[in-house]
């Protein structure tokens, strides 16, 4: 049972949590990304997590009372209220819980959250049953008002496994990735599903999957010089119910708006990305498809944006590298660049069938071009000159 109201209380939160990719901040995101399995919006969820905190490879510690209730609706129309009511075996003070007011901010989900140090407290105080969502909209002089009861069955627990980094790129106790091979490795697991949330960087975004495969490839997603709160989790969604509001809108986000009660283990962490050298620029770019080369150089330089200078991260579109000529049909880039760490060269696959065909710049994978010979023409002499370099990475 909770014995020390006092210091629970102060550990409760109410907090905005502002759009701005899908969602944003890392339980909205969380939200967001599991429930894209389910017909309608993702507009409330009652969530048990038991959460770490990672800094260093293989090594995952609990956070300070590390078992979480939280509870959350996204506010969906300028005047809107919505209140989370426990199970009447439920000894929790605030009973029902008010989580969104009018004129607060559409579009953001709000979350009331709170931590116990163990599991008993924490189903001690929010017990299995149902919680039901009561909300109230507001259109005009129309109302739509309904309550979504959901339940914590009994029948699912937390997972017992978390998904734990094994990257081996930590400083400071931070993750270090390179944009061009952005991936993140973690222990995989079976029967649960898996999602991943983060904030920072400018913006905040998310997934979700029903298999936790061990690896999660952000390539293309992550731009260099950026640094984000990261979480992984394993999750199992333990019920959940959609509501038809038939005065909404047609194509509005909350026509049907899914609650669901949801148990995940999470692991947070931070990471960044490492930084471009200065003085970014494309030497020589050439795409090779069905047996034509079209020369992309200014293609590439046009794909540079004013605000990254250094740097060149696009989505390949073999369609537009082969000025539509090569079809739906594989091909090579061949490209060459320069910036404050030397020359480099190297060669890109794109596969008409892929969706992840990513050209990321620079990449330390590519390598200061091999010994070579520079012909120059003078009134009719040709001078040889030699230029022999090591390989190099950055």
């Amino acid at each position: 049972m909770v014995t020390n109201q006092t210091a629970l209380h102060r550990r409760v939160s109410l907090m905005r949590i502002s759009p701005l990719f899908v969602k944003a901040l890392l339980l909205s995101v969380s939200l967001c990304s599991i429930l894209t399995a389910f017909a309608g919006g993702d507009e409330g969820a009652v969530i048990k997590s038991l959460i770490y905190e990672q800094s260093t490879v293989s090594a995952a510690t609990l956070i300070d009372d590390p078992y979480r209730f939280s509870g959350t609706i996204r506010n969906s129309v300028p005047n809107q209220t919505g209140i989370i009511s426990l199970p009447g075996a439920s000894p929790w003070p605030t009973n029902p819980i008010a989580i969104v007011t009018p004129s607060q901010l559409v579009g953001a989900h709000y979350v009331y959250e709170v931590g116990f140090s163990s599991l008993f407290d924490l189903n001690s105080a929010f017990p299995n049953g149902n919680y039901t969502f009561d909300v109230t909209r507001s259109y005009g002089t129309t109302i739509t008002a309904f309550s979504a009861p959901v339940k914590l069955t009994g029948a699912n627990s937390i997972p017992s496994s978390a998904p734990v980094i094994t990257n081996t790129t930590w400083t400071s106790g931070t993750l270090i990735l390179q944009p061009s091979a952005a991936q993140i490795f973690y222990t995989s697991a079976s029967g649960v599903g898996f999602s991943w949330g983060l904030v920072g960087g400018g913006g905040s975004g998310g997934g979700a999957g029903s298999q936790a495969p061990g690896t999660l490839n952000l390539t293309g997603l992550l731009r260099f010089g950026q640094s984000f709160s990261v979480e992984l989790r394993f999750y199992v969604v333990d019920d959940h119910v959609t509501i038809i509001d038939p005065n909404a809108p047609a194509n509005a986000y909350q026509k049907e708006s899914t609650y669901s009660t949801i148990l995940q283990t999470v692991v947070r962490f931070n990471l960044q990305t490492t930084i471009a050298p200065a003085n970014f620029e494309i030497l020589s770019a050439a795409y090779a498809a069905n047996g034509k080369t079209w020369d992309v150089s200014e293609l590439l330089e046009s794909k540079i944006r004013f605000w990254e200078p250094d740097s060149l991260i696009w989505r390949m579109d073999g369609w537009e590298l082969s000025n539509g000529q090569a079809g739906f049909s594989n091909g090579v880039l061949q490209i060459s660049y320069r910036n404050d760490d030397g020359e480099f060269s190297g060669s890109v696959p794109y596969l008409a069938n892929s969706w992840d065909n990513y050209l990321v710049l620079p990449n330390p994978l590519h390598a200061v071009p091999e010994p070579n010979a520079l012909i120059l023409f003078a009134t009719g002499i040709v001078a040889v000159f030699l230029r022999s370099m090591q390989r190099k990475q950055w």
